[in-house]
Order: structure tokens, then sequence, then C-alpha cells
């Protein structure tokens, strides 16, 4: 790395300042030769050089109005999930009386959204690895709104039960990725205390959605398309507007840097970190790192094929279902108990 652009780094980030060596990138100051990444293999060396490097890249584009538009655009996404959980229990007064429903019926209507978040979280989480955190994160959050809004014209207690299973599908597939693709535009010294602050909407969405019920469920049936709408349906169409708002936001944001490295897509990661460093400082100061400064591969890596998607799909299941099966089991037994309970008795909030 240049001497300029060691002058261009914040003091908080010198210690992330990192200088090539061969192929590799070390800690500066840190003792010793450079590592022999010949004599590791892919994911040990290629993944371990390509953090340190991104690292590095973040810290030199600095944090600013990029991230606060990233905070408030993911932040209405997580929001937006937060709305369709808490949306049903408000629904459900006005929906049994005009559907018939029983209790065995209101049960699964309400429970049958997180059966979708299940299924979407194994699904999107994996795609969002082979496709990248936008791309991915936009289909999601679609389909959550495409489901939330035909929710609220089915006719039927069924169609209505699956519209709500669509929607949850796609709930489950954005909330993880909200926070992986957040955290791949920090630091690691400030990631998780803006990870935290980023749970706040998961409150502000509840607080919409408990405002918009009073102003509008008590109210009586709204005029359209010619025909008598349910005030409860008229509530479903207008709590899918932040993941609409959401999705458009989404479309001036770039895919996670992060991601392009590790994907090959070298250049175009160097352009998202050159366009967090535009945005953040707004002057025509040069960013210091370039191209020339990427960390060389050992491996190409593994593309991202509609048929390689789904192979990892079904292996991801076996490895979450490996795994689901080892923590009953000790050493793990007493701790995931203990976790069981908090989260159970915290559900009940």
């Amino acid at each position: 790395m240049s001497g300029g652009a060691k002058e261009a780094a914040d003091p908080e980030s010198e210690s992330l300042l990192l200088r090539r060596e061969g192929s590799s990138y070390t800690e500066e100051g840190a003792a010793g030769a450079a590592v022999d990444v010949t004599e590791m293999d892919y994911v040990d060396a290629d993944v371990s050089v390509l953090s340190q490097f991104h690292e590095d890249a973040l810290a030199q584009a600095g944090f600013g109005l990029f991230h606060y538009f990233l905070f408030l655009v993911l932040g209405l996404g997580l929001a937006a999930d937060s709305i369709e959980v808490f949306v049903i229990a408000y629904v459900l007064p006005s929906a049994e009386r005009e559907l018939c429903m029983d209790d065995t019926r209101k049960g699964w209507l309400a429970s049958i959204s997180f059966l979708g978040m299940m299924i979407g979280g194994l699904v999107w989480g994996n795609l969002g690895d082979k496709l990248g955190r936008r791309r991915t994160l936009v289909s999601a959050l679609t389909t959550n709104a495409v489901f939330a809004v035909a929710a609220a014209f089915m006719p039927t207690y069924g169609l209505l039960l699956l519209a709500r299973l669509g929607s949850g599908i796609g709930v489950g597939g954005s909330l993880p990725i909200v926070f992986t693709y957040y955290g791949e535009f920090l630091v690691k010294r400030h990631r998780g205390r803006h990870l935290s602050w980023l749970l706040i909407f998961w409150g502000i969405g509840g607080l919409f959605t408990a405002l918009m019920a009073w102003l509008m469920i008590a109210q009586p049936g709204t005029q359209g398309l010619g025909t008598r709408l349910s005030s409860w349906r008229v509530f479903l169409v207008v709590c899918s507007a932040p993941a609409l708002l959401t999705v458009f936001g989404l479309f001036f944001l770039p895919e996670s840097p992060r991601f392009l490295l590790e994907s090959g897509q070298d250049v175009e990661a160097m352009y998202v970190y050159q366009k967090v460093f535009r945005i953040n400082h707004r002057q025509n100061d040069e960013y210091p790192l370039s191209e020339m400064e990427l960390p060389a591969r050992q491996i190409p890596p593994p593309g991202s094929s509609p048929v390689g998607c789904l192979t990892d799909t079904l292996e991801a299941f076996e490895t979450f279902w490996g795994s689901f099966v080892q923590i009953l089991w000790a050493p793990y037994t007493r701790m995931t108990m203990i976790l069981l309970i908090v989260w159970t008795t915290t559900a009940f909030g």
C-alpha cells in the first residue's frame, strides 16, 4: 500500500491497514514472512486474505451518508418483517366473522406465517450466499409484499391461509439477509453496535401496525373496486407498503462488496468501495486503494448456476438437520435447554 493510502486512513482504522507481501495481506507491523497460500486450501487461504482486504477497504471508505441511507432502507425492511408478524393479531377478530372461522382455523391462520418463515430461512439463506445479498433481499421482500397484498383480496379461508404462508416465506428470507447485508458494509469494530441499533426498527414496525389498526380497523368498510372492501383488508394493503418502499430503496444500493470479493467479482467490489468512499466524503479525494492491490487468488471461486444453487440448498438442509440433532446431545444439552426456555418465554412477549 502506498504512503498516501496510509495518510488517508482514519486513526481508528490504522490497525486495519494492510500491505501486500507476494499474494497475501498481513497486519502491518506483524513479524515473520508472508503466508505461503500455496500450502493452504482455498477456504483457509483465499477467504482469510479477502477478509483482511475487505476490512481495510471499508476502513478507507469511512462511515457517513452512505451508511445512514443503508441503515434507513434496511431498517424499513426489518420493520416490514415485524409488521407481517404482528399484523395477524389485529386482523383475526374481524376476519373471524367474515370468513366464519372456528378456533382451530384461527390458530392455523395465526401460526402459518411462522412455518413460512422456517421454509424461507432455509431456502433464501443459501441463495443469499450464491446469488448475492441485495438480489436475494429484493426477491424475498417482493415475495413478502406481493403475498401480503394478495391476502387482502382472498375471498376464502383457504386462499387467505395460502397467502399468509407465502408472505411468511418472504419474511423468513429477508430477516437474516438484512443483518448480513448491513454487517458487510461495516468494519468489525463497529459491527455489533450498529446491528443492535438496527433492531430498533423491529419495535417501530410493531408500533406502526398498532397505530394503523387503531386508525383503520375500527372504521367502517371502504368503497373500492366497485365493491365494499372490509377495513381489515384495507389495513393489510397499507401494511404491505414498508416492504414495497424497501424494495424501491434497494435499487439505489450496491451489492455487498464482501460477497462480490468471495464470488470472484473483484473489480465490481472495488467499484462499490469507491462508491461508498465518494458518497461518504463528498469531495474530490481519490480512494486510496486500487484494483492493483486486490489480493491474488489461488483457486477460482465456485460458480452460481441454478443447478448448483439447488444442490447447495439441499446440502444446507441436510447440514441444518444434522446440526439440529447434534445440539440435543451432550455437551450441548444443558445450553440448548436454557436457550429454548429463554426464546420460548420471549415469544410470549
